[in-house]
Formats: C-alpha cells, sequence, structure tokens
C-alpha cells in the first residue's frame, strides 16, 4: 500500500484497538499560589492507569492540530513535577518575568467545531433539569440531522465560508437572530421538546395533545409578523431593504399605537420616519416614483409631511404628519383628528396640542347634539376633554 494508504490504515487500527483497552486514568494536582497580590496557577499530572494511551501512535495521532486551549493539547502540564507542599505552606519566588502579549477574540467556527457546539449546547442552559436533558439528547439535532441543519442555513444565506474552513454569519442571518423572539434563541427550546417526546413514549402525554401545542405555538408567531409585532429590519444591500432618505440605513417597519409605520433602524440617531403605505414606506409631499404623484390616503390615518409653512413637531420632537383626517407624530404615534366631538380643529390647534399644550375649545357637541366646552389636552397618544376646572 501507499504511504498514504499506510498512514490511514494505522489510524483506523489505532482507534480500533482503543476500544478494547481500559480508560487512561491519573491524578492531577492544582496549586495556586499567590504573590504580589496575585494569584498563580501550577498544574500537574501524574499517570495512574495507561489504558488507551499504550496503542502505538494513537496519543501522537490524537495530538495533532490541537491548539493550546483544546483538549489534549496539555502533554506540558502532565509532563512537569510539582515538589511536595501543604496546603498555607509559604515559598520563595525564585524568578518572575513578564510577557507582553494580546487577548484574542475566540476562533471561528469550521463545520467540524460547530457541530460539536451544537452537540454541547447544554452547557449553556442555567437550568439544571434542562440542562441534563440537553446532554441526554446530543443538543441540537442528531449525528444524522446536523449536516443537514448546516447545509440549509447555508443554502439560505444565513451563513457563508470564509477562507478554507472558516464558517462566519450573513448580515441576513444577524438580522433574523435581532428580529425573532428570544425563545426561538434559546436552546431551552430544544430541551423542552425533547422533554415532551420523552414523554409521550413514557405514556404521559398525548401525542395529538403534544403536536396541537405545537400548532397553536406556531400560528402565534406568524400572527406576531402578520400584525407587525415582530419588526423587519432588512440588511442593507439584501433584497428588499428600503434605506433611510436620511443617512441611508435600513428601515424598519414598525406597529405604533395607531397603525403601522416606517422608522430608521439607526434611531435615536436618526430619527427619520415615514407612512406606511401597503407595506411599503410611503413618500413625502412632492416626491413623485415611476407612476407619478405618490397616493395620498393609502397608507393610514396620516401618511404624508405637514406643510412646509407650519413647520412644528411633537412635544417627542418627532415630525408631524397630516392627511385630511388628521395630524400625527411619526415618533410617539400620538394624533390629533381634525373631527373632535363635532368640531373642526384647525391647524393651530392641533399644534398646541401636539406641543403639549392645554386648548380650550368651545362649540363641541355631544353625542344627543347638545353643545359643550372643554379643555383639551394630549394623554396616551389621543385627545382628552377635560371638564370643569380639572386641568
Amino acid at each position: 500500500m501507499s504511504l498514504d494508504e499506510r498512514r490511514i490504515y494505522e489510524l483506523v487500527r489505532g482507534r480500533y484497538l482503543a476500544q478494547f483497552y481500559p480508560d487512561y486514568e491519573y491524578l492531577q494536582t492544582d496549586v495556586e499560589a499567590e504573590i504580589g497580590g496575585e494569584v498563580f496557577v501550577a498544574r500537574a499530572r501524574q499517570g495512574v492507569v495507561t489504558g488507551w494511551r499504550a496503542v502505538p501512535g494513537l496519543v501522537r495521532a490524537e495530538g495533532e492540530g490541537k491548539s493550546s486551549g483544546e483538549e489534549g493539547a496539555g502533554e506540558d502540564e502532565a509532563n512537569q513535577a510539582l515538589p511536595p507542599m501543604r496546603a498555607c505552606e509559604d515559598c520563595r519566588c525564585l524568578e518572575a518575568s513578564i510577557r507582553e502579549g494580546c487577548t484574542e477574540p475566540p476562533r471561528r467556527y469550521t463545520e467540524g467545531t460547530l457541530v460539536a457546539a451544537m452537540k454541547s449546547v447544554g452547557k449553556s442552559v442555567q437550568d439544571p433539569a434542562l440542562r441534563k436533558m440537553l446532554r441526554e439528547t446530543s443538543g441540537i439535532g442528531t449525528e444524522a440531522t446536523r449536516s443537514g441543519i448546516l447545509e440549509t442555513l447555508f443554502q439560505r444565506g444565513y451563513i457563508e465560508r470564509k477562507g478554507k474552513k472558516e464558517i462566519v454569519s450573513t448580515a441576513t442571518g444577524r438580522a433574523l437572530i435581532d428580529q425573532v423572539t428570544p425563545e426561538l434563541r434559546d436552546p431551552v427550546l430544544t430541551a423542552v421538546w425533547e422533554q415532551g417526546l420523552d414523554e409521550i413514549a413514557a405514556g404521559k402525554r398525548a401525542l395529538h395533545a403534544f403536536l396541537a401545542q405545537q400548532a397553536d405555538w406556531v400560528r402565534q408567531q406568524v400572527g406576531r409578523v402578520q400584525c407587525g409585532e415582530a419588526a423587519w429590519t432588512a440588511p442593507a444591500g439584501a433584497a428588499g431593504a428600503h434605506p433611510c432618505p436620511a443617512c441611508g440605513q435600513p428601515l424598519r417597519r414598525r406597529k405604533g399605537g395607531y397603525g403601522m409605520f416606517w422608522g430608521c433602524s439607526g434611531y435615536p440617531e436618526c430619527r427619520q420616519t415615514l407612512p406606511d403605505a401597503r407595506g411599503k414606506p410611503g413618500r413625502r409631499v412632492g416626491e413623485r416614483s415611476p407612476k407619478g404623484p405618490a397616493a395620498a390616503g393609502k397608507g393610514g390615518p396620516v401618511n404624508r409631511q405637514a406643510s412646509a409653512t407650519s413647520a412644528w413637531r411633537c412635544a417627542c420632537g418627532g415630525e408631524i404628519w397630516e392627511s385630511a383626517k388628521a395630524w400625527q407624530c411619526q415618533s410617539c404615534q400620538a394624533i390629533v383628528w381634525r373631527q373632535t366631538a363635532g368640531k373642526t380643529l384647525t391647524e393651530r390647534q392641533a399644534q398646541r396640542l401636539l406641543g403639549g399644550a392645554s386648548v380650550e375649545l368651545a362649540g363641541l357637541k355631544s353625542r344627543a347634539g347638545k353643545p359643550f366646552s372643554a379643555t383639551a389636552r394630549i394623554e396616551g397618544g389621543k385627545v382628552k376633554l377635560v371638564f370643569g376646572g380639572a386641568r
């Protein structure tokens, strides 16, 4: 056989023989010494039972390609000897040296280390019962499905390869993680589902009840997206991204107290807002699209900027937009309807109300058609009428 074939054979042979050997056992000594107010640690290992390490060539093969922080890289510690010591014993520091260096970020995942992280994901779970469940079920996925999970992430553009082996997240993947609910990002969800499956296997839970619960949960998540509670920010350059006209960062579709609107993802540095027009950012008055002037009245109660002759802002500092029916702040969503209790408000009155002032209104009409007067002010984003001497 060739040299490469021989090497492969030796690796397979060593691992096959090692399974019949006993465990490798050793005693490890950790010594903590306080010097000049700082704690230094020294470690040493002493082999007790050689076990599988007696297989020729296996120890060397296992240690190849591992960094100093990985398992099996502590040969220096294993080979060093420590003198006999007693707890709280005074020692002399014979030598000290300073070595300059820089901290390094964690190494990027490779396909192999990412699969290993999926197996050991239970380490990040605080609940002991759920951590045990993840350990018993080997974490996220199975040996047969983990590679398929990674392949799906590659195909959907959530992760990509950098260089020969490294795997990095994409802007689309990071945006997705930022927008999904916390429970979808937490490995505890996997543990809870596995716990439910174990209860089904033990006869403690009905399969149809478990499936119905999962279906309800999925419908709730889909409903949150459909009603706009889960805002999505498309990453810059991605398909469907809407850049902010003020700073160029992606716009985010949000749900306010009076409907949907678009705000800059760079908030609070950028406070640009736009009305929502059928799921897309609306346009300012005077702007034209390839199809002609922006159509007013399609996005919500307010979908155009207030006239330039009345350059005023809300008490919160947000822009005021107007339509034929109302004036509305595009930051806090406070709104003043033109028709209030049968009275048509003026722009000046709306300006004072949204600016935080109280306005005396006369000529109001009750539902029974009776005229009355009241003091108006903004509370909870709406106009509230106060009667008598209340302020």
